[in-house]
C-alpha cells in the first residue's frame, strides 16, 4: 500500500505533471477500479485521497486528440 504522506506530498506539489500523460491516465483508471460506488457515497479519508489523486492525475494528463478514423482508414467499412 502506498504511503499516504507520499501521495499527499505529490498532490500538493503537482508532481504528477512530471509523469507521462498515458501513465497518469492508466494509473487513474487503475485507482478508479478500486473504488466502489458505496465508498463514494459515504467517503472516508482513504477514498477521498484516491479520488483526489485521480483528479490530479487527469488534470495533469496530456490532452488526447480525436482522430477522424475515415481520414486514416479510408472507406474500409462502407456499411457503418
Amino acid at each position: 500500500m502506498k504511503d499516504s504522506t507520499t501521495t499527499e506530498h505529490a498532490l500538493l506539489h503537482s508532481e504528477f505533471k512530471e509523469k507521462s500523460g498515458m501513465h497518469n491516465i492508466n494509473k487513474s483508471i487503475e485507482l478508479a477500479k478500486k473504488i466502489t460506488m458505496t465508498e463514494i457515497i459515504d467517503a472516508e479519508a482513504p477514498t477521498l485521497y484516491k479520488m483526489t489523486e485521480i483528479v490530479a492525475r487527469l488534470q495533469n494528463a496530456d490532452t488526447l486528440e480525436i482522430l477522424d478514423f475515415e481520414e486514416y482508414a479510408g472507406n474500409m467499412y462502407p456499411c457503418s
